[in-house]
This record gives structure tokens, C-alpha cells and sequence, in this order.
């Protein structure tokens, strides 16, 4: 009971669109049971011993969580937990759905992992709730907290904008954005009872910097979802780039994503923002060399100096542009 009280969980889907509500909902969730799993998830080699600094041992929960991610290693599984983790309002309820996975998901293994994971939780989270989760929760809702009231007074015209510049449907369901301490680069996306989900981590981040993680990873949702019979900005480009570049265009539009998200933020919420994501160590090569289609075409289109069919289109020379200079660039090297 007491995990219910304290779950912040998003409202119930389905609920009308109020007049002139932006297309899609997305909101900032802090929820103790998704954050006790994502505490056991991300715990791996290297890591600290679950629980030491807070006086309570929590390792054999996560070991089990590495021993149950050993035998069952398809993302698929993981989801559908998930779902079930975001759907449920307690261990209890949670351990009962997982005992009765759909037919993909009931071969010996899977089922033992599914089982692995109900005690680790059930015998786990108790003690993280009194020992980790009142220190952790502090940064985590104190940070979710001022990302929330920075988004209200634009959020309407951030969402709208969203959607209008990737040319998006709506689709069935809010966006609830779970915000826990760390996700170890594993967050995920999917669908509970009460509309979508995806998780990101609160370490490191600035409030600003959490809307546009937040706005991000939503992007990815939204893209996901969107009706096979429509195009998007981002379908468009994918239909429209030769076969052997769909891997290249992927993370040219992931790049585009990750700008985007940025841009809103500074466009909206903090005039002053500096993009975190098309900066990250990680992926700042991949995006170096179509920056400036980013901060110069797609800006333009996002000022409205170009229509959707000429954004689409200028999206698609600018990639193989770059993709001409770079193999005009490894032909030089080889040569010499």
C-alpha cells in the first residue's frame, strides 16, 4: 500500500483532448517502483555494491536481476516487463502478471527470469524504499519538478511545434517520460495500461537538459507509432535515400532528433540553452558531419522559411552531399 501512495503515476488514457491541447501529451513521471528496478538494472561489473552506502545489502536483488538478463537476452521480454512494471500498481499485481506471459514468452528460461526479477523486487524494493529511494528521490523529484513547471507555460506550443515540424499524427495515448537516477544507457519504450512510456536518467542532468532528453526520447515514441499509411519528415527521408545508405540515414536522423529536441528547449523554455545531446561524447563524431544541416536548414524550416515537401527533400541532398564528400575523402586517403 504504502508503494501505491507514493507512486506518482501518470493519469488513465483515453480521457478527450481538452480544445486547443497540443496533439500529444507528455509528461514527467517519478515512480519508487520503476526506480527500484532501474536500481537493480544498472548494476553491472564495476558497479558499487547495491545498497552499501545506505546501510542495507541489496546485491544478491541485483545479482539476480544480471543472472535473469543471462538467460533471457531479447529486448522483447525486457519490454513487455516493463510494460507490465509501468501498468501495475504494486509488486504483488505485477509478480501475477508476469506469471501469466503471452505464448512468445513462456519457454522455461524466459518464465525463470520473469520469477528472477518478482523476488528481487518483492524482496528488494522494501528496503530500498527505506534506505535509498528517500535520498535518491530528493535529486530525482526535485529535478523532475522543475523541468514540469518550466514546460507548463510553453508546453502547448513546444508539443504543437513538435509535431508540426516532423509532420506527426497524433496517436492513441499521452507520453509518460519515467524519470529515475541512472538507466545505464539500457532505457527503453513501450506501452502499459495507461499509454506510453519511456525512461531516462536524472544523473548529471540540468532541469533543461531533462526536457530535452525527455523530448527526445518522446520523438522516438511518437515515430515509432506513427500509422504505416502516413509520412512523417523523418519516413520521407528514409524512403528517399538508396538502399545501402539506410544505416548511415539512421544516425543522420537521429542526429536530427537529438538537434531538435535542443532546439525546442532553447526556442521555449530557456532562451539561453545550450544543446547537451548533439554535443554528447558519445555520439559527437557521428553528428559532426552534418551539423550544419541541422543548425542552418533545419533551423530555417523551424522558422518557417521552407515548406515540409522542401524540408524533406533538402534533408535528402544534404545526406548523400556529405555522404559524396566523405567517399570523395577515403578515395584521397587510399591514394595516398
Amino acid at each position: 500500500a504504502a508503494w501505491a501512495a507514493q507512486a506518482a503515476r501518470p493519469p488513465a488514457a483515453g480521457a478527450p483532448a481538452a480544445a486547443g491541447e497540443a496533439q500529444v501529451q507528455i509528461q514527467f513521471v517519478v515512480d519508487p517502483l520503476m526506480m527500484c528496478h532501474y536500481y537493480f538494472k544498472d548494476y553491472g561489473p564495476g558497479s558499487t555494491k547495491p545498497g552499501s552506502k545506505s546501510g542495507v545489502d541489496l546485491s544478491s536483488e541485483a545479482n539476480a536481476y544480471v543472472q535473469a538478463e543471462k538467460l533471457v537476452e531479447d529486448p522483447a521480454a525486457w519490454t513487455w516487463l516493463e510494460e507490465r512494471i509501468v501498468s501495475k500498481p504494486d509488486v504483488p499485481s505485477l509478480r501475477k502478471a508476469l506469471a501469466d506471459p503471452p505464448a512468445q514468452f513462456r519457454d522455461d528460461d524466459t518464465k525463470t527470469a520473469f520469477s528472477m526479477v518478482a523476488d528481487a523486487l518483492e524482496q528488494g524494493c522494501p528496503g530500498y524504499q527505506k534506505t535509498v529511494f528517500p535520498t535518491e528521490s530528493i535529486g530525482v523529484n526535485r529535478l523532475a519538478i522543475s523541468a514540469r513547471k518550466r514546460l507548463r507555460p510553453s508546453e502547448s506550443r513546444l508539443t504543437s511545434t513538435l509535431m508540426k515540424s516532423m509532420d506527426f499524427k497524433p496517436i492513441d495515448a499521452p507520453i509518460s517520460v519515467y524519470v529515475v537516477t541512472r538507466t545505464g544507457g539500457r532505457g527503453t519504450w513501450g506501452k502499459g495500461d495507461r499509454g506510453y512510456y519511456t525512461v531516462i536518467g536524472a544523473y548529471g542532468q540540468s532541469p533543461s537538459s531533462l526536457l530535452e532528453t525527455g523530448i527526445h526520447e518522446a520523438t522516438h515514441v511518437l515515430d515509432a507509432m506513427q500509422p504505416y499509411e502516413t509520412e512523417s519528415v523523418l519516413q520521407a527521408v528514409r524512403k528517399g535515400v538508396k538502399p545501402d545508405q539506410k544505416k548511415d540515414a539512421e544516425t543522420f536522423l537521429h542526429g536530427l532528433i537529438t538537434f531538435n529536441a535542443g532546439e525546442l528547449v532553447k526556442r521555449f523554455v530557456n532562451h539561453t540553452y545550450v544543446h547537451q545531446g548533439i554535443q554528447a561524447p558519445d555520439h559527437a563524431d557521428e553528428y559532426r558531419p552534418y551539423l550544419s544541416t541541422y543548425q542552418y536548414i533545419w533551423v530555417d524550416y523551424l522558422d518557417g522559411k521552407m515548406t515540409r515537401d522542401q524540408i524533406s527533400k533538402k534533408l535528402i541532398d544534404e545526406f548523400e552531399a556529405v555522404r559524396k564528400l566523405q567517399a570523395g575523402q577515403q578515395q584521397k586517403k587510399k591514394a595516398s
